[in-house]
């Protein structure tokens, strides 16, 4: 279903304004995204690791990346007595409502009311009402 704020977008055919490039796009946002390679050279944009090599259309998402091969977590936990750090913001953000200890999300089952933080764990104790089992033991006995 396409919203209406997406309506001005669709069909409408955006291009490179970068010199010699002209590719074109459907959408704004992805050839706003494309220009930005040409703002920065190739070699900023690429994983300078031993074997690794991987390019990016941003310099954040590069940055991102290396933190996998450093092991850097710059987002620490500011609750005393907590020495979990993060690679990104938002898992920091998501950690702390465990120390907040809101529960957002209901379980909607008739009669059940159980509460949890995050809506990926409501869905998984969603078969707790069911008799279906998607996962079963491939062990015989």
């Amino acid at each position: 279903m396409i919203t209406s704020d997406r309506l001005d977008n669709v069909g409408v055919c955006d291009s490179c304004s970068y010199p010699g490039c002209g590719m074109s796009f459907t959408y704004k946002w992805n050839v706003m995204s494309h220009r930005r390679k040409h703002l920065v050279s190739s070699e900023q944009l690429q994983c300078q690791f031993d074997g690794c090599g991987r390019r990016f259309d941003q310099l954040s998402r590069l940055r991102l990346h290396q933190r996998m091969h450093t092991g850097q977590r710059p987002y620490v936990c500011p609750e005393l007595g907590c020495s979990w750090a993060f690679k990104t913001n938002s898992k920091l953000r998501r950690h702390l409502l465990w120390h907040s200890g809101q529960k957002q999300w209901i379980c909607p089952h008739e009669g059940c009311g159980k509460t949890f933080q995050r809506s990926e764990h409501v869905r998984g104790h969603m078969s707790t009402h069911s008799d279906l089992r998607p996962y079963s033991c491939s062990i015989p006995g």
